[in-house]
C-alpha cells in the first residue's frame, strides 16, 4: 500500500516536471522569436506578412528574421493587413499539446489548442461562396486565411485580403484549388489547415457571346459581327412540291454546362450544333446569356415520303446580326 502511494507520488511529482520544462522551451522559443520579429520591424517598417514553413518571412531569405522553434515545438505566425503593424505568434509543443502565444511583443500566455477544422463546404466555383468547416473544439474561435495552389499537393500562397470564413472565388483562382487555414483566437491557439476543395469551376458570367473563328464561344461581341438584334432562330425548308419555306423555331439549350447544343426538331428535320466555351469555362444551369450567332446553312436533298417530291433543306440559324438567349 505504502509503496503504492510512493509510485503515485513519483508519477505526478515526474509529470509536473515534464510540463514545467515543456512550457519553459515553448517561452524560451517565444522569446528568441521575438526579438528576431522586431528586428524585421526596424528594418522594413512593419510585421512580416506572413511565414513560409521553413519559419522565415514570404519573400527573399534573411537567416537573421528566421524563427527557430525547438524540437517538438511548432510556430504559428499571423498579421493582419494592409499594414501589418500587429501581430501574434503561437507556440505549439506537438507531444503535449501545450499551446503559448505572445501578441505584439507581449508576455506569453497559455491557450487552448485547435484541435481540428471540418471539410469546406459550398460550390468551389467563380462567384459562389464557400464557407469553413467547423472548428474543433466547439465553441473555438479563429481568424483565418484562404490559401491557393496549382495542385492540389501543391504549395499554397496567401490570397490577399481572404480573411473570413467565407470566400468568393475570382477568376484567378480558375482551375486552382483552394484551402483554409485557421489560427486560434481569444483564448484559443495554434493553427489547423483545411483538406482543399476540388479544382474550381471556371463560370461564364452573364453578358454575350460570339462564335470565334476557332469554332468556341468567347465573351463579348465581335466588332465584325455586330447588327441588328432579333429575339428567335429558326429551322426550316423548302419543299419543291409548294415552293414555300417551313419548319419550326429552333431552340438552344447548355450541354453538360460547357457549351450550348442549338436544335431543332419537327416531323422533317432534326438539327443539331454544338459550341464550347473557351479557357474552360461552364455556365451556370440558371445563367442567362446572349450569343451572337452568324448566318449558317446547310442544306442536304433527300426524298421526304411524304409528297413524293425530293426537298432541299436549308438551316439559317437566324440571320446575321441575331442573338439568342440560352437560359
Amino acid at each position: 500500500m505504502v509503496i503504492g502511494v510512493l509510485a503515485s507520488i513519483t508519477i505526478v511529482s515526474f509529470n509536473g516536471i515534464s510540463r514545467q520544462a515543456t512550457v519553459v522551451s515553448i517561452k524560451s522559443d517565444l522569446s528568441n522569436s521575438i526579438k528576431r520579429i522586431q528586428l524585421y520591424y526596424i528594418d522594413n517598417g512593419h510585421y512580416p506578412v506572413s511565414y513560409n514553413t521553413n519559419n522565415c518571412p514570404e519573400g527573399p531569405i534573411d537567416p537573421r528574421y528566421c524563427l527557430m522553434p525547438s524540437k517538438g515545438n511548432e510556430l504559428s505566425y499571423s498579421s493582419q493587413g494592409p499594414s501589418y503593424l500587429t501581430y501574434s505568434l503561437d507556440n505549439k509543443n506537438t507531444n503535449s499539446g501545450i499551446v503559448y502565444r505572445i501578441t505584439n511583443n507581449s508576455l506569453a500566455s497559455e491557450v487552448a489548442p485547435l484541435a481540428s477544422i471540418g471539410s469546406i463546404s459550398g460550390n468551389a466555383g467563380t462567384g459562389d461562396t464557400i464557407t469553413a468547416g467547423v472548428l474543433s473544439p466547439a465553441g473555438a474561435t479563429a481568424t483565418y486565411q484562404w490559401q491557393r495552389a496549382d495542385t492540389v499537393s501543391g504549395s499554397y500562397t496567401n490570397i490577399a485580403g481572404a480573411t473570413n470564413n467565407t470566400y468568393v472565388p475570382i477568376i484567378a483562382d480558375a482551375a486552382k484549388f483552394i484551402r483554409v487555414v485557421a489560427t486560434g483566437s481569444n483564448t484559443y491557439g495554434s493553427s489547423v489547415t483545411s483538406s482543399a476543395t476540388s479544382a474550381v469551376l471556371y463560370y461564364a458570367p452573364n453578358g454575350n457571346y460570339y462564335i470565334s473563328s476557332d469554332g468556341t464561344l468567347k465573351a463579348g461581341v465581335s466588332v465584325a459581327l455586330s447588327g441588328a438584334t432579333y429575339g428567335s432562330i429558326f429551322a426550316q425548308y423548302w419543299s419543291d412540291s409548294t415552293g414555300t419555306w417551313g419548319g419550326a423555331p429552333s431552340y438552344a439549350k447548355l450541354t453538360n454546362n460547357k457549351g450550348i447544343h442549338i436544335y431543332s426538331t419537327n416531323a422533317r428535320i432534326v438539327f443539331d450544333i454544338s459550341y464550347v466555351l473557351q479557357n474552360n469555362m461552364q455556365f451556370r444551369p440558371s445563367s442567362t446569356i446572349n450569343i451572337y450567332l452568324p448566318q449558317l446553312f446547310i442544306t442536304d436533298s433527300g426524298y421526304d415520303g411524304e409528297d413524293g417530291n425530293y426537298e432541299n433543306w436549308a438551316v439559317p440559324i437566324g440571320v446575321s446580326g441575331s442573338y439568342i438567349t440560352v437560359q
